[in-house]
């Protein structure tokens, strides 16, 4: 599957865990982005329970490509509208 602006991470691209957790490290690190509102398991599906999903409606929130051009723009992690 080609990446393009409107791909959804970390559904889309099949990244979860450690790669995941790699890959926002490089980006970090790469584009020089304050991360500290960047909370890894409010992304990432493998990292919810259960309990929070089903009964108390924990909902996976989820970004594109495009919005990381955006965080890069601002040198910060912000949650996506």
């Amino acid at each position: 599957m080609p990446v393009t602006e409107k791909t959804v991470f970390i559904k889309d691209v099949g990244m979860y865990d450690l790669d995941a957790y790699g890959f926002f490290t490089a980006f970090a690190d790469h584009f020089q982005i304050d991360m500290t509102s960047f909370t890894m398991s409010d992304y990432d599906p493998t990292a919810q329970s259960l309990w929070a999903v089903w009964f108390k409606g924990k909902r996976i929130k989820k970004f594109n490509v495009d919005h990381l051009h955006k965080v890069i723009e601002k040198h910060a992690w912000f949650d996506p509208e």
